[in-house]
């Protein structure tokens, strides 16, 4: 199962646009859960300020440790407009971990590594379980 950090706008001046960056990145975490992924979900930050106080920096710092063990990183829409996700892709790319900006693209790209990973080793079958598992998710909401 890959990890995939998802990255995009969050903030803004308008309280609409956050409900709506908040809806669009949840949706496309929620989409990448039913394609097998985990995906890191930012915009369920909030969780966090319901049960008490942490600053800016204790939000960044947990979510650059989860960009550092992600596989890739998807960017939502909007992405462009984030000062924080710019500096995410940042990383990301002096990590050496894949970026992309279409979520097609990606599923096509953990595809590709599932079956490199096949191919070259012998694979549990628990692993062959959730491949199987992933391809009829995928299926099913194609």
């Amino acid at each position: 199962m890959k990890c995939v950090f998802v990255a995009g706008p969050y903030n803004s001046s308008d309280v609409i646009r956050v409900l709506g960056n908040m809806r669009r990145g949840m949706e496309t975490c929620y989409r990448l859960i039913k394609y097998g992924m985990a995906p890191f979900c930012p915009w369920l930050d909030y969780h966090y300020a319901l049960i008490g106080e942490m600053s800016v920096e204790e939000y960044r710092a947990y979510s650059i440790a989860w960009l550092r063990k992600a596989d890739a990183v998807l960017l939502v829409e909007g992405w462009q407009n984030s000062p924080g996700t710019t500096k995410e892709i940042d990383i990301a790319v002096a990590m050496g971990i894949p970026v992309f900006t279409k979520e097609g693209e990606l599923i096509e790209w953990a595809e590709r590594q599932r079956k490199a990973v096949s191919t070259s080793s012998s694979t549990s079958t628990a692993e062959n379980a959730t491949a199987k598992l992933s391809r009829k998710l995928v299926e099913a909401i194609s």
